[in-house]
């Protein structure tokens, strides 16, 4: 970890992490809190008006509201949101805001078909036993201006959605 990162904070902080997942000790994470306004937007994050934000995994819209808060003068903001009761909500909540797609899709690192359970709320997932199937894109062919800010809450499945947003992160 030591000089791969930029100041010393960060190394300390992605240490006791690395030390608690490798040792499910929770005394690494003491002095952690849970700052669920802040979990995406953390005050060190410098927003401007040329933000195009992705929610990826948009819930009931929630987080995109946390942003409009932090940055009401946004460029563009992408919401994809597979599940159809999830999708709903965000709709009606998100409902007047200028600058908006809201996406019924999953992100993944390929275009096709997956398996999904859409009746767990926040934490509907990609996974071969779900109940319905729904369909996936890739960031990097759906979104073709350039992304500043890419929020991900996928349930186990950023790494592939990571892979098809390759394009926009390099």
């Amino acid at each position: 970890i030591e000089g791969r990162l930029t100041d010393d904070e960060s190394a300390r902080v992605l240490e006791r992490i690395m030390l608690y997942r490798l040792t499910a000790d929770y005394r690494h994470m003491s002095g952690f809190s849970v700052r669920f306004d802040e979990q995406y937007f953390d005050p060190v994050v410098s927003l401007s008006r040329t933000e195009v934000f992705v929610d990826c995994g948009g819930f009931d819209g929630d987080t995109v509201l946390q942003f409009c808060a932090r940055n009401p003068e946004y460029k563009h903001i992408y919401v994809f949101e597979p599940s159809p009761p999830n999708f709903e909500k965000a709709t009606a909540r998100l409902r007047g805001r200028e600058n908006l797609s809201l996406i019924p899709l999953g992100v993944s690192n390929a275009k096709g078909t997956v398996g999904f359970n859409s009746a767990a709320g926040s934490a509907s997932c990609v996974t071969s036993a779900g109940a319905m199937t729904i369909e996936v894109v890739s960031i990097d062919e759906y979104i073709a201006e350039p992304i500043s800010y890419i929020k991900m809450d996928l349930e186990g499945w950023e790494l592939q959605a990571l892979n098809g947003a390759k394009r926009h992160i390099l």
